[in-house]
């Protein structure tokens, strides 16, 4: 065989396994990028929501009590985090462990060398594994003072904020409070109206009742004046004709009768006159308290419309916070790897580079085996045709 073939089958092959492991790393870079993108707005939405329940609550322990019914375990641990096991364990200590754990990370992968248990490793290597070891040692130390688990920071931290207010449902509720207070100091003022009111229809009447009196005593008298005269005048015409005795009586008596009936006709004129006026004056008293009774159920049906429409915010306000949470959006991400892209491209040119020779390899042997002699070089010449013939 030819060895521009066996050459350009070999690099064929590299270039295919360069190429292969490039791809691999590319979709890994995808696979990687995904998921930093799908982390980061799960925790923008997260945090989203965790401050419209703050807003809306007006403190962190009901905003976390929220928050954390839309989470699962595992995001809830990411998110609110795990309190340590001593209560006395600090929130520095917790971030402490968690940076050392981080770095012990790092280290970690960076200190892993090839070659065996037995391979020689440089400088930085050493110092690595020593300030490995460092690590670990206060890693121990932290967790011993932790109560053996230090717990996890989340991203979610509590500040002691308190909202403005107590929280848009405490404002609410605070305002169906005060609209109820005001509604009762409008039926309060109402009600001391229609009093003050009550009072002066009760003066009208006293004087409606009084009204005549006078008018009584002066009819009774005019009454008597006029049986007087008309007796007299009776008498002096009795006497005049000569009939005495049962005549006289007679007389006298029908002119009582008649002066008692103009005066009750009269008197009954007047007590018609008394009820007219007292009458009127509870028709319109009777009238102003219909109008008042109105008045009253319009402010009280106003204030129980719009004392019932405030306090329902808060149920329609949580319903709405609540229930329109949202969802975190994931959009395609084109991961990328800068060693994926730059292997793909050397795999390629060397799987190419390799065809070519592979191919020019094939031509010569080919050619070779169609010479004179039969041979792979020609008939009687063995050696590769740049080979050196002078000796």
């Amino acid at each position: 065989m030819a060895w521009p073939l066996v050459i350009g089958a070999a690099a064929s092959l590299a270039g295919g396994a360069i190429a292969g492991s490039a791809n691999s790393k590319a979709a890994k870079a995808q696979e990687r990028g995904q998921e930093n993108l799908r982390r980061d707005n799960m925790d923008q939405w997260v945090m989203n929501n965790y401050q419209k329940f703050l807003e809306l609550y007006g403190n962190e322990d009901d905003a976390i009590g929220a928050i954390s019914n839309l989470l699962t375990d595992e995001q809830e641990l990411r998110y609110l985090g795990r309190a340590p096991r001593n209560a006395n364990f600090t929130e520095q200590e917790q971030r402490r462990i968690a940076e050392l754990q981080q770095e012990e990370s790092r280290l970690s992968q960076s200190t892993a060398f090839r070659g065996g248990a037995f391979a020689t490793r440089n400088p930085r290597q050493t110092s690595n594994s020593n300030r490995l070891a460092e690590i670990r040692a206060e890693i121990s130390a932290i967790n011993a003072r932790s109560g053996g688990d230090a717990g996890q920071i989340g991203m979610i931290r509590r500040t002691g904020y308190t909202a403005p207010g107590g929280g848009l449902l405490a404002e609410y509720s605070r305002l169906a409070g005060l609209s109820e207070q005001r509604t009762g100091q409008l039926i309060a003022d109402y009600g001391r109206d229609t009093e003050q009111l009550q009072g002066g229809y009760n003066e009208m009447a006293g004087l409606a009742s009084q009204y005549g009196r006078g008018r009584e005593e002066s009819i009774r008298r005019d009454a008597g004046d006029q049986e007087r005269r008309l007796n007299q005048s009776s008498m002096a015409s009795l006497a005049a004709s000569g009939i005495a005795g049962s005549s006289q009586n007679f007389a006298l008596a029908n002119n009582s009768r008649r002066t008692q009936r103009d005066m009750q006709d009269r008197l009954n004129e007047l007590g018609d006159s008394q009820i007219d006026r007292q009458l009127s004056i509870g028709g319109q008293r009777l009238a102003s308290l219909n109008q008042r009774m109105a008045g009253l159920g319009a402010i009280r049906g106003t204030g129980e419309d719009r004392f019932f429409q405030l306090s329902r915010l808060p149920l329609d306000l949580r319903s709405s916070v609540t229930l329109n949470t949202g969802q975190s959006q994931t959009v395609p991400y084109a991961g990328t790897s800068g060693s994926a892209a730059f292997g793909s491209t050397i795999g390629n040119t060397i799987g190419g580079f390799g065809g070519l020779l592979a191919g020019y390899g094939m031509q010569q042997a080919f050619s070779g085996s169609g010479g004179a002699g039969g041979g792979q070089f020609g008939a009687g010449d063995q050696r590769p045709p740049y080979a050196n013939r002078g000796g």
